[in-house]
């Protein structure tokens, strides 16, 4: 991790500042990340440059088969890499009050094997977790072991539940993989969220807090949240966050830039070989 005053989190900065504010045109996945990159970097960004391209991390066609609890346990599912804004202490804290209520569950974290993976193995043991709790690096989505586990074997998908700034203005990358294949999710309310869905429809959220996290889930398992139709959300990921899409504005971004570029640099262009310059893509 580097330090706030280190010289490489300066120079990362003001290459942030540099790209966010001289480029000639800006490719985004979200407004609202902007914000936030915005208030953080105490900068203003030229909307007028900017041309938003929702992420496509939606590739797999598997799709949710399981009835809801069908063996009597939920079977509850998280996937990431244990960053702060993922709020994985407040799951360990509703996992924990849902064993102390004995609610019959599972709850599987997929990750990857870095140094933080034990600090988690050490508190789902400290909380006396460790038979309905389990830490998991054997499954990935490169491979697509993780979606063949999680169609066949989740109830319910969590998504982020992280304080703070970074975590409200985030579209969390699992929420678009859990909708894209059916799986019923649950992931904190935020700002963020308003920009593609309709978080009171399209899926089901709760506060950041483990004491929501609980209720939630409680709601979920006795049939008393709202209902969302997971194939309307299914259709409304896969249409808004897909590569034909991307390249739909990559395309317009190019058509824009194409005029501006010298003979040699649009000849470069045109034969998909954009090369840097003072014109072209930053």
């Amino acid at each position: 991790m580097i330090e706030v005053d280190d010289r490489k989190a300066k120079t990362f900065k003001e290459l942030d500042i540099l790209a966010l504010t001289k480029s000639d045109y800006l490719i985004h996945s979200a407004d609202y990340e902007l914000v936030y990159w915005e208030k953080l970097l105490d900068i203003q960004v030229d909307r007028s440059k900017v041309f938003i391209a929702p992420n496509c991390n939606t590739s797999t066609t598997l799709l949710h088969q399981r009835s809801f609890m069908q063996d009597g346990v939920l079977r509850i599912c998280w996937w990431g890499t244990f960053i702060p804004l993922h709020g994985i202490d407040k799951i360990l804290q509703a996992m924990q009050t849902l064993k102390e209520k004995e609610v019959k569950f599972t709850c599987n974290l997929f990750g990857v094997d870095r140094p933080i993976f034990s600090t988690y193995a050490e508190k789902i043991q400290q909380a006396n977790l460790e038979d309905c709790v389990f830490l998991r690096k054997d499954l990935n989505f490169a491979d697509g072991s993780l979606p063949k586990y999680l169609v066949e074997n989740c109830d319910l998908a969590l998504g982020i539940f992280g304080d703070g700034d970074a975590a409200r203005h985030a579209l969390p990358n699992k929420l678009n993989e859990a909708l894209a294949m059916r799986l019923p999710i649950l992931t904190m309310n935020a700002p963020a969220l308003t920009e593609f869905f309709d978080p009171e429809v399209d899926f089901w959220t709760c506060e950041p807090s483990a004491d929501s996290i609980v209720m939630s889930i409680l709601n979920i398992i006795h049939g008393v949240v709202y209902p969302v139709d997971w194939e309307q959300s299914r259709q409304k990921v896969t249409n808004t966050f897909n590569a034909v899409r991307y390249q739909e504005v990559l395309k317009q971004v190019l058509s824009k830039a194409t005029p501006k570029l010298s003979p040699k640099e649009t000849q470069n262009s045109e034969s998909g070989g954009l090369t840097t310059g003072r014109a072209a893509l930053n």
